[in-house]
């Protein structure tokens, strides 16, 4: 399954995304077409593995998007889609929450957006829907589908970009004050309170590093196999885009 490409270009370029109003978060309605693909990948499990670690297969992809009113308002589209288990090519059994990844990836976003956060890319837009066999995009009926807009950072210039990157080495620490409704930046990046962010506290961050840049939208993996132990200077050298 790790070679199927889950997002086609055919059924994803010029598509439509409507973002209504939600009583989930305060983002404002908006509506985006898909300009083109970035990369996409998976995170594949068995149906043991499922469920042992409550956790469903996702394939995931970064787009290009554009809003219908001006082609020159840019963004990027974060997508993620449950898939079946690569061992039973069927959808996990069992109940299962909103994947850890999609939690974590929206909860920083949304509440870095909400407390002014000047270094990471704002939440745009959020929506999870379920598959339909009569969506062109769907690969799964039945499984949930969710989607991220998030703010442009590679329309700024290269200098730009990289004093972000310094800035956000700086800001990698972030926790969440639920009585100020502040978010606030001391020591290595551990939330202190993840459980009120709804992330189970056995759900750990990475430590700083390439993986780090790329789930936050600050750098561009190469395709194919991503060898993530590399220093940040030299990543260019292996093909990633800074």
């Amino acid at each position: 399954m790790s070679q199927f490409m889950f997002f086609p270009n055919m059924h994803w370029r010029n598509l439509v995304l409507n973002f209504p109003e939600s009583d989930h978060h305060s983002l404002p309605p908006s509506s985006w077409r898909v300009t083109q693909k970035i990369n996409e990948s998976i995170i594949s499990y068995t149906q043991k593995e499922a469920e042992e670690t409550k956790e469903l297969p996702l394939a995931c992809a970064k787009f290009e998007c554009e809003t219908l009113e001006d082609s020159s308002n840019k963004a990027i589209l974060i997508v993620y889609m449950e898939i079946p288990c690569e061992d039973t090519e069927c959808a996990a059994e069992g109940t299962y929450e909103t994947p850890l990844s999609v939690r974590v990836e929206f909860t920083a976003h949304y509440l870095l957006t909400l407390n002014g956060c000047r270094y990471s890319p704002g939440a745009i837009q959020y929506k999870e829907e379920t598959q339909t066999s009569g969506d062109r995009h769907a690969f799964m009926p039945g499984g949930k589908i969710y989607y991220l807009v998030i703010g442009l950072f590679w329309n700024l210039s290269r200098g730009e970009r990289d004093q972000i990157r310094l800035a956000f080495q700086d800001a990698y620490s972030l926790f969440w004050d639920k009585d100020s409704g502040k978010v606030y930046i001391q020591g290595p990046f551990k939330p202190l309170d993840l459980a009120n962010m709804g992330i189970p506290r056995s759900g750990q961050l990475d430590p700083y590093g390439p993986k780090v840049l790329e789930i936050w939208g600050l750098a561009i993996a190469p395709k194919g196999t991503v060898d993530y132990d590399i220093p940040i200077d030299c990543l260019e050298q292996f093909g990633w885009i800074l």
